[in-house]
């Protein structure tokens, strides 16, 4: 399997996927990868392909 993302020099600080509605259906089922050492939370929407995923990684916060 492929590596899933990379993000080069940072502090990674966890990894969750969000199952609730609270935020809309888009989403739902959404990969959150918060990076202390960059101020960011990455999304992640997780399409099969092949034998993996593709994730089509997108900042959604950023903090300066």
């Amino acid at each position: 399997m492929p590596a899933g993302d990379k993000t080069g020099a940072g502090s990674p600080t966890g990894m969750m996927r969000y199952e609730g509605d609270a935020f809309g259906q888009q989403f739902r089922g959404t990969l959150l990868s918060a990076d202390a050492g960059r101020n960011s939370i990455f999304s992640y929407q997780p399409q099969v392909f092949k034998s993996g995923y593709e994730l089509g990684s997108r900042t959604i916060l950023f903090l300066q």
